[in-house]
């Protein structure tokens, strides 16, 4: 309290004293008028104004610095940092400064638990494998968006939710309840999951957070694994038939040509002339096994120049006349009207076209036509092979770059496989682009090679 308010308050209360003495020695002694008793009752009431006043005043500050508080303590409890309160009186100082204390104390709490579940949420959702945190009353607590891809549904949205509800998979809930009962990790067999059923080992974990037990459930996408064990099995039996086919045909030869065969002159010659082709056979299949190898562990070495393609494609195609003629197809050649550079190494590129050249060819009957093309498409040099052979059925489009892949027995003749494999990983080294279209059986297909046309400078 200042010194004037002390002094104002003196004075109220010195006038109301020596009214009221005055007052009472008078109403003692009989002589009080009724006049004097108004005027006494006047300072009375001016005193007791005054005092209320100056109480008022006097309470104002220490108030202020109060209500400061009490909205300095609701933004706490909000989770928003508390503006420092100035103490106004000496009676406030020691609450204000209690309180700045304890808010900033409370702040840099707050700061670092924002900055531990700000760094918790960058983990999850970095992770690939699917997170998921189920609470005591089974409803999720937490889900990452790997899971929420995983299982087709919207992991913001998840919180809150009911597991059966959230996960939309009884295996999954049934895992977690295992767990919960058995109070201990439950590892799930491989389940399919989600809309599109993918491939899951699920790991269910019980973890307390004080006196709660929550459970834990990861999800770990094994659908490429197994994709990729699946492809490596098919290569092996792929490889082994492809091998097998040759060396059987060749052991039958020899032993035939050793139990006499080689005495008869014709049979001799015939029977040299059919293992010279399977020795062939096998010699390129090899070759194209130990290029795809190179390919797909980024081993070939490219040597990249500036390469008009509709002249490699040119020369390419003429090579194959010879093969079209003796297959009875007829192969046209459509020569582009401008200049068409790729930055590309020729002695791929021209392989890849007359890998696509030779299957178009093979797959067409006598009487057919091949037309290759090269046309200028969206800043790409797109190299086009339209045959007019057995064609292929819709679902195995996607599905005819893949090494030793035969769509049916019509594609099964003479040959491994591995000619458009080997086209696309030429042309994905090129930053191009493979695909092929087709209307169905029996109605021709058409291979596309995209490339990046080669800049000016």
């Amino acid at each position: 309290m200042g010194l004037r308010t002390r002094l104002v308050l003196a004075g109220a209360s010195g006038v109301l004293g020596g009214v009221l003495t005055v007052w009472i020695a008078l109403a003692a002694s009989g002589e009080a008028s009724p006049g004097l008793a108004g005027w006494a009752v006047a300072g009375i009431g001016i005193g007791l104004g005054l005092g209320a006043a100056l109480t008022v005043h006097v309470l104002r500050v220490p108030m202020r610095t109060i209500a400061a508080v009490r909205d300095g303590l609701a933004r706490a409890t909000g989770g928003q940092a508390a503006s420092p309160v100035l103490a106004e009186g000496a009676g406030t100082a020691e609450l204000a400064r209690v309180f700045n204390d304890a808010a900033l104390l409370l702040d840099i709490r707050l700061r670092a638990i924002r900055q531990s579940h700000a760094q918790l949420r960058a983990v999850l959702s970095a992770m690939t494998d699917g997170v998921v945190i189920v609470d005591e009353e089974e409803a999720v607590a937490l889900m990452n968006p790997a899971a929420g891809s995983l299982l087709g549904v919207e992991a913001e949205n998840a919180p809150g939710r009911s597991l059966p509800d959230a996960l939309r998979d009884h295996e999954l809930v049934a895992a977690c309840q295992r767990a919960r009962e058995l109070d201990d990790t439950v590892s799930e067999s491989v389940v399919a999951v989600g809309p599109q059923g993918r491939s899951v080992q699920v790991v269910a974990t019980p973890i307390r957070l004080g006196d709660m037990r929550h459970i834990v459930l990861v999800l770990h996408d094994l659908t490429e694994a197994r994709a990729t064990a699946a492809a490596r099995r098919d290569f092996v039996a792929n490889v082994s038939h492809e091998l097998r086919t040759p060396v059987t045909s060749l052991r039958a030869l020899v032993e035939s040509l050793q139990a006499g065969a080689a005495d008869d002159p014709e049979l001799r010659t015939d029977f040299l002339r059919r293992i010279d082709g399977e020795i062939d056979r096998l010699a390129a299949m090899t070759a194209e096994l130990l290029d795809l190898a190179a390919a797909e562990a980024g081993r070939i070495s490219r040597q990249f120049e500036r390469v008009n393609l509709g002249d490699l494609v040119r020369q390419s195609a003429e090579r194959l006349r010879p093969q079209a003629e003796r297959s009875g197809v007829v192969l046209d050649i459509d020569s582009p009207s401008t200049v068409l550079s790729v930055s590309a190494d020729p002695e791929q590129t021209d392989r890849m076209v007359v890998n696509l050249l030779h299957n178009a060819i093979k797959f067409t009957p006598p009487g057919g036509r091949v037309r290759v093309s090269v046309q200028a498409q969206n800043g790409d040099a797109v190299v086009r092979v339209q045959d007019s052979g057995v064609g292929i059925e819709p679902e195995d489009l996607p599905r005819v770059f893949e090494r030793f892949y035969k769509a049916d027995p019509s594609r099964a003749g003479e040959g491994a496989g591995l000619g458009l494999a080997i086209a696309k990983h030429t042309a994905l080294s090129h930053g191009g682009r493979i695909w092929a279209e087709s209307d169905g059986p029996n109605r021709g297909s058409v291979f596309f090679v995209a490339l990046p046309v080669a800049a000016e400078n």
